[in-house]
């Protein structure tokens, strides 16, 4: 029925053939398993799918020259097909979120632009308590100061690393990293050209940001729950926070209390101390 209604649909040609191969005879069976493999618009998984079930009656031993015979149509139309890379979860997710590079003049001084090499160090000591290994995740945002730096030192050991944008990025690179001069915005497009490198920005990514909502606090969250999604045991959190309340709503504290929440596995490095 499913097959007359739709005669171009894979899996329905699949399961005609699926039925053909329990009493048909073999012309017919490999017939059948052709038309079906033609309409599979060379879509690996489906094709895969369909195979693993054939493996199973190879398995039972049921009709089995019909079924390698069978195989072979499949193996044949796989091998001209480059099977999808899966992706492999992650030993362990590294959160970051830290200042921005003081702006000149600022009054209270919180990362002034001397304290970065300090500040790199630090981040690189924290990362390598935490034992990553090349393959593992590391998630930030790319503001000019902390995010910059830790991304840097991430791609530099081997990590894939997200980079989450409250806003498209040539907004956020006015509003984040320009501000700090061109230097900042260099290192920026630097590291999201490193092919370890994926920038996601929330107006693409999320739903419409609700009016009540801070779009700094979203993507804090939003960071912070694709970290813990690939497990609680995973997460290790490093920010750089000089244990004040922030100029604004969604900055370092707002992460690192979020955070303290859900993880212990959390590394302050106060710039005050460097």
């Amino acid at each position: 029925m499913c097959y007359r209604k739709n005669p171009e649909d894979y899996w329905a040609g699949v399961s005609l053939a699926d039925l053909e191969i329990l009493t048909g005879d073999q012309k017919t069976v490999l017939k059948q398993y052709k038309r079906a493999i033609k309409k599979s618009k060379q879509n690996w998984f489906n094709l895969d799918s369909a195979k693993q079930q054939l493996l199973i009656l190879k398995d039972l031993k049921f009709r089995p020259e019909l079924v390698d015979r069978v195989l072979d149509l499949f193996n044949n139309a796989l091998n001209q097909l480059t099977p999808p890379q899966i992706e492999k979860a992650p030993k362990n997710v590294f959160l970051f979120s830290g200042h921005m590079i003081d702006q000149p003049g600022r009054k209270e001084p919180r990362f002034p632009k001397e304290k970065e090499q300090q500040a790199a160090h630090k981040i690189k000591q924290a990362l390598d308590e935490m034992t990553p290994v090349p393959g593992d995740l590391a998630l930030c945002g790319g503001a000019c100061g902390g995010d910059i730096i830790f991304a840097e030192l991430c791609l530099d050991l081997g990590l894939n690393l997200e980079i989450r944008l409250p806003f498209d990025e040539p907004e956020f690179i006015k509003k984040s990293v320009r501000l700090a001069g061109e230097d900042w915005v260099n290192r920026f497009l630097t590291i999201k050209s490193h092919k370890n490198t994926s920038i996601m920005t929330m107006a693409k990514e999320l739903a419409p940001l609700p009016d009540d909502i801070d779009p700094y606090s979203r993507n804090n969250l939003w960071q912070l729950f694709t970290a813990l999604a690939w497990g609680l045991d995973k997460v290790n959190f490093i920010c750089l926070w000089n244990q004040k309340t922030g100029d604004g709503p969604g900055g370092t504290a707002h992460m690192y209390n979020t955070v303290s929440q859900y993880s212990g596995k959390v590394k302050i490095i106060d710039p005050g101390d460097l």
